[in-house]
């Protein structure tokens, strides 16, 4: 009977045991067929493998690949038995007695308690008893090479031969692995049979539901809604910070990092800050509100460690890191522009963002500079923010905010450049399945219940190969069509803007010149119903051996521009959904800095307009309460006494659609 096992392991799963270089040179000695091989199975599996230049491999029967023995003198997995690994595979694939069973999807969670009992020390199986029964929140996939995710602790397991806990792959200390396989296999058993993919929390009973806390936060976006950033009571600032404290009192961590977001906007707006973006408040409060409603009702169909966060979704202190640059991504605001730079920290894999904010002129006679020119911006040891997104940072310190924005110390760090060599990534952010991906997006909640990370959805994909690159002039929009190596497909989207042309065109230039030459594409990942999208901040090519980046957003172009000439359609002509929303975002934002008390009849008149044309473009719901928010307005103006009740409840039902329609755009 054939190693199964052996059959089994992929050219990545043996860069796990080993590196990247040396699977490619056994590959290649592999390929040349020299050195020769002598190849021998015993009856309880052992191989045997005598090479022709004087090494002998040994792979034990009842033993894994990293257990096999060498006569060369490394102490590791070396390359000889890397290429006895790969000689086998090859040799059963060129032999009709050799059957080799398909690969199918599979199940961690069928592993048995006796298996595990079997393989995991007793002491260290107690251990992961005790900490599944106290609470750990997951991300399941289950697949031919099933994978786990462990938010909070940050740490990935894949499974790479079906029912053998041996070759679960833990990215953690050797010592805890077993313990968190065992974790993993329990978690499996907690996700629906019929899903391939879920988010699950262990741990026994229910959490209590903070009424107290809750009713406290409802409160103050009352106060927010009746008052105003413009007539705000002194004591607003105070209460904001105490209701922060009081949430992270009740494990209410990612409510306390809303609160917080909005303590620091209202402090903008106090200070005259060019900074403060209302249209972010308008984001905060509907997304806090979610929330609360979500905790309230304790819905079994999101996980609440994941609504709530966890001990972990704190800020953290830094040591030693090295982040690998991804890519620079701008989010657009009315008055501003926020850059990330996206950095996956080479130890732990997790995906974290170096910010900085950009205010627009405040004279209208200036126009915004260009995402180039922003990004030219100086942020770490004189490195700008375009060079950081391709470079490598080597730091000695810093702090991690719970939305793992990285904040870099002033002095112990260092840029290098980067080779790009990305298959060396950390999965799983570096995404070889496009299929895989598709089933994991599927079976995420809105990102309104999600975690509150900056990297949320982002993913670098390896492309197989590219086809259809073209700009579409009709929606102003960059498109291609990538493929991963089992013809699966992802669209890339990237819209064009006058601020951001130069990225647009050395984008489209790749793609027109030399589509073959992309390897891998970084970006946000959305599921529409077009598919798999990603929005690119990197584009990784290869030419004779050399490998550079496109970084679509913030690059310069300096060859023959493709779209000279092309101007920027109207919103409502691009997309009347993400217009529509917009629109609704900008009433609420001022009516957020003005207040329902001093609401005038201008900002009335425009609620009745907008209500008038969301009902008229099928926006039912938006239309009903933007309608039902107006005749509060108007009814305002007509009495002495006003309770302002009714329209503050009809600003929270908009805050909250407006934040629900986030994922729509």
């Amino acid at each position: 009977m054939p190693r199964q096992d052996l059959l089994h392991i992929s050219v990545e799963d043996l860069v796990t045991f080993t590196n990247r270089g040396t699977v490619n040179r056994a590959s290649r000695e592999i390929d040349a067929g020299e050195p020769a091989c002598e190849l021998s199975e015993a009856g309880d599996g052992t191989i045997d493998a005598k090479w022709s230049d004087g090494v002998t491999c040994v792979l034990p029967g009842a033993k894994t690949a990293r257990e096999g023995r060498c006569t060369c003198p490394s102490v590791t997995m070396c390359r000889h038995l890397v290429r006895t690994i790969l000689k086998y595979q090859r040799s059963a694939a060129n032999s009709a007695a050799t059957p080799v069973a398909p690969q199918e999807p599979w199940d961690p969670g069928e592993i048995t308690d006796e298996a595990l009992r079997q393989q995991v020390p007793k002491a260290m199986l107690a251990r992961a008893q005790k900490q599944f029964q106290d609470g750990v929140l997951l991300e399941l996939v289950r697949g031919v090479k099933p994978t786990a995710l462990l938010h909070g602790l940050s740490i990935n397991v894949r499974f790479m031969v079906k029912g053998d806990l041996r070759y679960a792959h833990v990215d953690c200390a050797p010592q805890m692995a077993p313990q968190i396989a065992a974790l993993v296999v329990w978690a499996f058993r907690l996700l629906p049979k019929e899903k391939r993919a879920g988010m699950v929390s262990s741990g026994s009973g229910k959490q209590p539901i903070p009424e107290a806390t809750l009713s406290a936060v409802e409160k103050t976006v009352d106060e927010w809604l009746e008052h105003g950033l413009s007539a705000a009571p002194e004591h607003f600032a105070a209460n904001l910070s105490r209701l922060s404290s009081e949430c992270v009192r009740e494990g209410l961590f990612w409510p306390a990092d809303i609160v917080d977001a909005l303590a620091e906007q209202f402090q903008r707006y106090s200070a005259r800050d060019a900074l403060f973006m209302p249209e972010l408040v308008v984001e905060l409060l509907g997304e806090l509100l979610i929330r609360s409603d979500a905790i309230r009702s304790a819905t079994p169909a999101v996980p609440q460690a994941l609504v709530r966060g966890t001990r972990d979704d704190r800020p953290l202190e830094l040591g030693q890191g090295r982040y690998v640059g991804l890519g620079c991504g701008v989010h657009t605001l009315k008055k501003g522009a926020i850059i990330n730079v996206f950095m996956q920290d080479a130890d732990s894999g997790m995906v974290v963002a170096v910010t900085r904010e950009f205010a627009d002129p405040a004279d209208p006679k200036h126009k915004p500079l260009d995402f180039n020119r922003l990004a030219q911006t100086s942020v770490v040891q004189s490195t700008p923010l375009q060079a950081l997104g391709q470079g490598v940072l080597l730091t000695a310190g810093g702090k991690r905010t719970p939305a793992r924005r990285l904040i870099t110390a002033r002095t112990r760090c260092a840029v290098n450049p980067q080779a790009f060599s990305w298959e060396q990534l950390k999965e799983p952010v570096r995404v070889d399945s496009f299929d895989e991906l598709r089933e994991r997006l599927a079976a995420m909640p809105p990102s309104a219940l999600r975690a509150r990370r900056v990297a949320d959805n982002f993913y670098v994909l390896k492309v197989a190969s590219v086809k259809d690159g073209r700009f579409d002039p009709p929606r102003q929009i960059t498109l291609a069509t990538l493929l991963d190596g089992d013809g699966q497909s992802v669209t890339l989207q990237h819209p064009y803007s006058l601020r951001g042309r130069g990225g647009a065109e050395a984008l489209l230039d790749v793609l027109a010149k030399a589509p073959e030459s992309i390897r891998f594409v970084a970006g946000s990942v959305r599921l529409t119903t077009d598919g798999l999208t990603i929005c690119p901040t990197a584009v990784v090519r290869e030419a004779n051996g050399v490998r550079s980046i496109v970084q679509p957003l913030v690059d310069g172009f300096s060859g023959k521009a493709v779209m000279a000439g092309t101007t920027q359609i109207a919103p409502a002509e691009a997309d009347p959904v993400a217009s529509t929303l917009r629109e609704t975002q900008d009433a609420l934002s001022d009516l957020l800095v003005l207040g329902l008390r001093r609401a005038d009849a201008p900002l009335t008149r425009r609620m009745i307009d907008l209500s008038q044309r969301t009902g008229a473009s099928g926006f039912r719901r938006l239309a009903e309460r933007l309608k039902r928010l107006s005749a509060e307005l108007e009814r305002k103006s007509h009495a002495a006494r006003w309770d302002g009740q009714a329209a503050c409840e009809a600003c929270k039902e908009l805050l909250v659609l407006v934040r629900m329609g986030e994922e729509l755009i």
